[in-house]
């Protein structure tokens, strides 16, 4: 078991990164315990948001990451900068994303 290394929250699910690359969803409606879905990266993930069945992640590899919580698919793979630098927070707001590198 990997550390985890940030958490978003709405009022039905809760998903987590940690450094074994992954970022998981989970139910926090009823006593569901099990996973929900499970989203790979190639990298630690250092950042996670949950928006509007979404689920964006800032990786190590200095990418960001848009993933649909419905059918587990990859919408899009965004460069943070042009270094490639670590993204360490991300905040969406409207049509913008503020964003954190090194």
């Amino acid at each position: 078991i990997s550390p985890i290394t940030c958490l978003s929250v709405d009022q039905w699910h809760l998903v987590s990164g940690s450094k074994d690359k992954c970022v998981k969803a989970w139910s926090m409606i009823g006593k569901f315990s099990e996973c929900l879905m499970t989203f790979k990266h190639p990298q630690e993930v250092l950042c996670v948001k949950f928006l509007y069945l979404r689920v964006i992640s800032g990786c190590g590899d200095g990418k960001i990451r848009i993933f649909d919580v419905c059918n587990g698919s990859c919408l899009r793979v965004m460069r943070a900068n042009g270094r490639g630098d670590p993204v360490l927070s991300l905040h969406p707001a409207g049509n913008t994303m503020i964003i954190n590198t090194v």
